[in-house]
């Protein structure tokens, strides 16, 4: 093998490589949110509506309800219970959010599986 032959090989697994890391980079926010990655393939969008939050999941599995605990940092630690609402939707009320705070979601699947997102909230 030549040397312009063993280029050519490695230039073109790096472009193989280079376009799969990018069809498995993260999903952007589609509800005006901010995104977390949970294990595997797993995403959750936390969303403001007022003094209300709203959890978009998205998974095979359907979300069943779970847990929103703001972290006391500059504000009091404070937990709300997050209901079905809508295909992989789970809402909450009774929250404010502000710039900075830190936040973990706790989700319960129909399959049994539980997951843990973490939300720092930038808006």
């Amino acid at each position: 093998m030549s040397a312009r032959e063993f280029l050519l090989i490695v230039a073109a697994a790096s472009v193989f490589a280079l376009g799969d890391a990018h069809a498995q980079a993260d999903p952007k926010p589609k509800h005006g949110g901010v995104m977390s990655r949970g294990d595997q393939d797993i995403y959750a969008e936390l969303v403001a509506k007022g003094e209300s939050v709203v959890l978009y999941v998205e998974a095979e599995d359907k979300a069943l309800g779970g847990t929103l605990r703001r972290l006391a940092r500059r504000a009091p630690e404070q937990q709300v219970a997050l209901a079905p609402a809508g295909e992989n939707t789970l809402a909450g009320g009774a929250l404010t959010l502000a710039r900075g705070d830190q936040l973990r979601a706790h989700v319960r699947f129909a399959s049994g599986r539980e997951q843990t997102f973490a939300f720092t909230w930038w808006q």
